[in-house]
């Protein structure tokens, strides 16, 4: 018996321009194995690897249906965007989300609640740039950090990363419809 496969992931993916991720030709960018670049004027569009993107997309979307089981959790996103809070934070109030999601526009100042599950989403914003970033985390009781930006870093730290520009408000909806569809599921 055939299992049929659902394409309704790489359909999003395409239609959102997720794959794609345009900025000034670097050459650090052209050493990573994931990336075909074509130039178009000032900036450079680099098409992502499918397969390594779906992989890191399907990482996090089980990671959403994990907290998703929890009575109790919390949603700390943070990010330096001023247009990209404000968004976040309109859409959190206006779908019911205010008490699974919190945002701050900085890690630094993420304060614990009474969830038993906490968790952080940096948007655009690497962990290594914060001071005495393992103790906070620890102290916050925030123990599964995701990012999503376009910085090349070669080292994680043990967080999940999705490698694409959060500054583009197309790929923002689709996160945050990703998000808001997968935390508020009812079974």
């Amino acid at each position: 018996m055939k299992k049929k496969i659902s394409t309704k992931l790489l359909k999003s993916i395409i239609e959102t321009d997720f794959l794609l991720f345009a900025g000034p030709e670097n050459m650090k960018l052209k050493s990573l194995k994931s990336f075909n670049s074509s130039n178009l004027g000032k900036d450079t569009v680099y098409t992502l690897e499918i397969f390594e993107l779906v992989k890191t997309l399907k990482q996090f979307i089980r990671f959403l249906q994990f907290v998703s089981k929890y009575d109790s959790k919390c949603l700390h996103v943070c990010s330096s965007s001023k247009q990209t809070l404000a968004f976040l934070s309109k859409y959190i109030q206006e779908n019911s989300l205010k008490d699974l999601i919190t945002v701050q526009n900085s890690f630094t100042k993420v304060k614990s609640s009474a969830a038993k599950l906490e968790t952080l989403l940096l948007l655009e914003e690497p962990l290594k740039a914060h001071r005495n970033v393992f103790k906070k985390l620890f102290e916050e009781s925030i123990l599964i950090v995701n990012k999503i930006n376009s910085k090349v870093e070669s080292n994680n730290f043990g967080t999940y990363k999705i490698f694409n520009n959060m500054l583009d408000f197309k790929k923002l909806i689709f996160l945050v419809v990703l998000i808001d569809k997968i935390l508020l599921k009812k079974d």
